[in-house]
C-alpha cells in the first residue's frame, strides 16, 4: 500500500513543528525493549526497564538499568539512562555519568544519590531513528563503564 501521503504530511507537519508524540513514544518504547533483550542474550549482563519513572524528580517514558559483571571487575553499579519525547518533539534524555562508591550505603536500591547525572535535549532529525537512539544509549552506556573501570 503506498503511504506517501502520509509520508508527506508527516514531513511538513514536523517541519512546521508539530510531532507525533504519541507514535514517537511508543516507537521509544519499542527501541528500547529491543535494546533490552539484545542485551539480556549477553551473560552477565542483567537490564531492569521501568515504563514512566523518575530521575531526580523528571519524568521518564523509559527508564532502562543495565548491570554487567565482569571477572575483571566484579559487579559493577548499573548505568541509569531515562529517555522521553517531550512536547516539542524532542528527545531528553538523562544518564549516569559517574558513580561515588563512597555515598553508596547499599541501603536503599533506589537511592540515586551516588550517581551523577547528565541531561542532553536532542533536536537532530535522526532523533526519531532506531539505529540513531540505540547508538546514543550506548555511546553513554560505554563511556560510563569505562570511567568505572578507570576509577576502580
Amino acid at each position: 500500500m503506498n503511504e506517501k501521503w502520509k509520508n508527506n504530511l508527516g514531513a511538513y507537519l514536523a517541519e512546521a513543528g508539530a510531532y507525533r508524540i504519541k507514535y514517537l513514544k511508543e516507537q521509544l518504547s519499542k527501541y528500547c525493549e529491543e535494546y533490552r533483550k539484545y542485551l539480556e542474550e549477553f551473560k552477565s549482563v542483567m537490564v531492569k526497564t521501568d515504563n514512566y519513572g523518575d530521575i531526580e524528580d523528571e519524568r521518564y517514558l523509559v527508564i532502562l538499568k543495565i548491570t554487567i559483571s565482569t571477572i575483571d571487575t566484579g559487579q559493577v553499579t548499573p548505568f541509569i539512562i531515562g529517555l522521553n519525547f517531550n512536547n516539542d518533539g524532542n528527545l531528553a534524555i538523562k544518564y549516569s555519568t559517574s558513580f561515588d562508591f563512597s555515598k553508596n550505603t547499599f541501603e536503599k536500591q533506589d537511592d540515586l544519590s551516588p550517581y551523577t547525572f547528565k541531561k542532553e535535549i536532542i533536536s537532530e532529525p535522526e532523533k526519531t531513528e532506531k539505529g540513531y537512539v540505540l547508538e546514543l544509549i550506548n555511546r553513554r552506556l560505554m563511556n560510563y563503564f569505562d570511567e568505572i573501570k578507570k576509577n576502580n
